[in-house]
């Protein structure tokens, strides 16, 4: 019973990002998005 108990927790941790990887990923979603914003001013001023 005990070993089975870990390995769920185990198996859990392993697939639920924590929490700073959520930011972390958070994070650089929004700078996927501000450079794509950058690119397109930038396009924009060029014609």
């Amino acid at each position: 019973l005990n070993d089975e108990k870990s390995e769920d927790l185990f198996s859990i941790s392993t697939f639920t990002p924590t929490t700073q990887e959520q930011d972390n990923y958070i994070e650089w979603e929004n700078k996927k998005l501000e450079l794509q914003w950058k690119n397109l001013e930038i396009l924009r001023e060029e014609i």
